[in-house]
């Protein structure tokens, strides 16, 4: 333990116990107990970055290989969302910020022809939910829009033991759901034992073999997927090249399975990369008078001048955010979530 020392950063320690985790091997307490002190530390690391500040100048460029921006002095994308209303408009002003909904996914869904996965986005049903009902093997809602609230799902959500929460975030069934599903996405593991590494995973109170078993079960209904991965993950190993739909290239480096998780990234997130950048260019041309604030990689923060109305100002601008996109031999739509953030009193 003392040869890890307080320098071991959050990212080696996690990548180490996936990859002991991967390989069925022990991952010890007081090794979860460093994870945990990481976290907290790491939180707190961009609260003295402010501590002192009245004002801050990030500098944003896209210089990361994915395509991605990335954010310094300070590195507010990095920042917890506990801390966001530090961040505020000047006086005069306000904020648009809009988050697309789920947008990696429909990608994936698109370039992996996942019928299923798609037919929910087009529809705007919970997938969450509907992962939920097939991983504990229960009936699906009447409403798949709306199973939380919706009166007519009122006794499907009695039929479960217990009964099914009303708050989807708190809802811990579809949290377990929701964290299996985003990990096995990018990971080439089919034994399920990957999901294990998934962070949040031990607050579920779930044990290991209850988790594997979940994890694949879920593989199980994704043979379109499955096929998807290995068939480009090969290719990433071969030519240790990946290119997004837009032909954005990233040479790619290290072992096969390096080149693997590396490939399927940059196809996923360098595809949404170069969506947003595309929104970015649109919105510049259509309100000269904006200014970019941050961007987020799948959510955007644009400044307006006060004397803006705000209903006209979204009316415009949705159509530059919420559009269709074709995305190999499928369609999707880019929808999202809004908010509008005014200067403080």
């Amino acid at each position: 333990m003392s040869r890890l020392g307080s320098s071991v950063r959050f990212e080696d320690l996690n990548g180490l116990k996936h990859a002991l985790l991967a390989r069925g091997e022990e991952f010890h307490p007081l090794l979860d107990a460093r994870l945990a002190f990481s976290k907290i530390e790491g939180r707190a690391r961009y609260a003295r970055m402010l501590a002192k500040e009245e004002r801050v100048y990030p500098l944003m460029l896209p210089t990361q290989a994915s395509g991605r921006w990335s954010t310094s002095g300070p590195p507010l994308v990095n920042f917890p969302p506990t801390m966001d209303c530090l961040i505020c408009p000047d006086p005069g002003s306000f904020w648009i910020k809009w988050d697309w909904d789920a947008i990696e996914a429909k990608v994936l869904a698109a370039l992996s022809d996942d019928v299923t996965d798609l037919e929910a986005f087009a529809k705007g049903w919970d997938v969450h939910t509907m992962t939920t009902c097939f991983l504990l093997r229960h009936a699906l809602p009447p409403n798949l829009a709306n199973p939380h609230t919706s009166p007519e799902c009122e006794e499907w959500r009695q039929s479960w033991v217990p009964v099914w929460e009303t708050d989807k975030d708190e809802n811990r069934r579809r949290h377990a759901a929701k964290i299996i599903r985003y990990n096995l996405a990018y990971s080439f593991d089919t034994s399920g034992r990957a999901v294990l590494a998934a962070d949040g995973i031990e607050d579920l109170g779930l044990d290991t073999d209850t988790l594997i078993s979940l994890a694949r079960r879920y593989l199980t209904e994704k043979k379109a997927l499955l096929a998807y991965k290995r068939q480009h993950g090969e290719r990433f190993a071969r030519t240790a090249v990946a290119r997004t739909i837009w032909g954005h290239r990233r040479r790619l480096y290290g072992d096969d399975n390096a080149r693997k998780k590396e490939g399927l990234n940059h196809e996923i997130q360098g595809c949404v990369a170069d969506m947003m950048n595309q929104v970015i260019i649109s919105v510049d041309k259509e309100f000269s008078e904006s200014r970019l604030i941050l961007n987020k990689h799948d959510a955007l923060i644009t400044e307006f001048p006060g004397s803006y109305f705000r209903e006209k100002t979204l009316a415009y601008l949705r159509p530059l955010v919420e559009r269709k996109w074709t995305i190999g031999q499928h369609q999707i739509h880019s929808t999202a979530s809004w908010k509008v953030l005014e200067a403080a009193a």
